[in-house]
């Protein structure tokens, strides 16, 4: 037979029950809360980690910005002394101040024109050609090659077949 048997009076109080929801609601709210806390916290971490990252990466934008005005600054002054550089080279080149040095520090003297040789149009014979065409040469001298002759009345027959 089968009794049955009753609740001891603590049990049966609201009380007593109210007490162990109380516990579980605690630990659930309570543990809530952690996750909540930590969560938060994580998100002000990343927050922070994403401000640094960003921080850093502008840092290292200005600095090569810095670079690369300070490269051009230098671009430039190796310009202008470039151009000064060549207009020292151009001044000490020059033909009249070559003259002035030789005649004057290296003692040398300047030639007269008795070492040229003028050419007239007396020495030059003119000559045509087959075609009809002046060529020009010195007297008594044949100044073409064969090879050169050749390939001119090579060149003479073809313009008589056009």
């Amino acid at each position: 037979m089968i009794m049955a048997q009753e609740k001891s009076t603590a049990e049966k109080l609201p009380v007593a029950i109210s007490r162990r929801q109380a516990k579980k609601r605690y630990r659930l709210k309570h543990t809530a809360v952690k996750n909540r806390k930590l969560a938060l916290f994580g998100l002000v971490l990343a927050g922070f980690l994403v401000g640094v990252l960003i921080t850093f990466y502008y840092t290292w934008v200005s600095s090569i910005g810095y670079s690369i005005d300070q490269a051009e600054k230098q671009v430039t002054a190796l310009r202008i002394e470039n151009a000064g550089l060549e207009e020292g080279v151009s001044r000490f080149s020059s033909l009249g101040r070559i003259e002035a040095l030789a005649t004057q520090k290296l003692g040398m003297i300047r030639s007269d024109d008795a070492g040229v040789l003028v050419v007239n149009d007396s020495n030059i014979e003119k000559k045509h050609n087959m075609a009809g065409q002046e060529t020009v040469g010195a007297v008594g001298k044949e100044q073409k090659s064969r090879f050169i002759q050749a390939f001119i009345s090579l060149v003479d027959r073809l313009e008589r077949k056009d």
